[in-house]
């Protein structure tokens, strides 16, 4: 199984989240959706994650 996860990453250690666009995301705006529930899913899995930014 795989996920693929496009989004502005924002938030907090504790809340951190996807966002549509760059302002909420730089703002900590909480409206994005969590990482928490983007990954529920495999909670209990073996997993690798692995980050790459995709425009500055």
């Amino acid at each position: 199984m795989k996920k693929e996860i496009v989004g502005w990453l924002g938030g907090d250690y504790e809340q951190l989240s996807v966002h549509d666009n760059k302002k909420d995301a730089e703002r900590g705006y909480y409206g994005g959706e969590t990482l928490d529930n983007l990954t529920r899913e495999f909670q209990g899995k073996k997993v690798k994650i692995v980050i790459e930014i995709i425009e500055e």
